[in-house]
Order: C-alpha cells, then structure tokens, then sequence
C-alpha cells in the first residue's frame, strides 16, 4: 500500500494519501477526484544495525529526516 503524494487542480491543496488496491484518490478538502500526482522519492526503512547500514551512498546522514543540514549532528 503505497503512500502517494498529490496536488488537488481545484483548491490547489498538496497532500499524502494512503491508496488501498482499487481505490480512486480524492481530495480530503473538496473531494474532487482532478489531482495532479507529485513525483517523489522513496523512502526506505530498515537494515541491520552495524556501522555501515547508516550510511547511504557514503552519506553519514543516509537515515537523516531533517529538513536542513543545519540540523544534522555529525558533522
């Protein structure tokens, strides 16, 4: 069950939805069915628990959910 992202083309609202096999998406605001589906990139958990299992393509934040580097705390 993918989690996809959206973009309503009546109210403009952006927006995450859980689709269920079969179900047609709909906007939680409008209800209008006229969505432009967002391209985004997948996001993978999981791994085991040794040292290089965090790190992404020699990222040292490869498991990082910030929003800014700012934040990150191995640097």
């Amino acid at each position: 069950m993918p989690i996809y992202e959206y973009k309503c083309k009546t109210c403009g609202l952006e927006f995450e939805l859980l689709i269920y096999s079969g179900d047609k998406a709909k906007c939680p605001v409008c209800n209008s069915e006229e969505l432009f589906k967002k391209v985004s990139l997948p996001n993978f958990v999981g791994g085991s628990n040794n040292s290089n299992s965090s790190s992404l393509n020699n990222n040292p934040c490869g498991g990082c959910t910030a929003t800014s580097c700012a934040t990150c705390k191995s640097k």
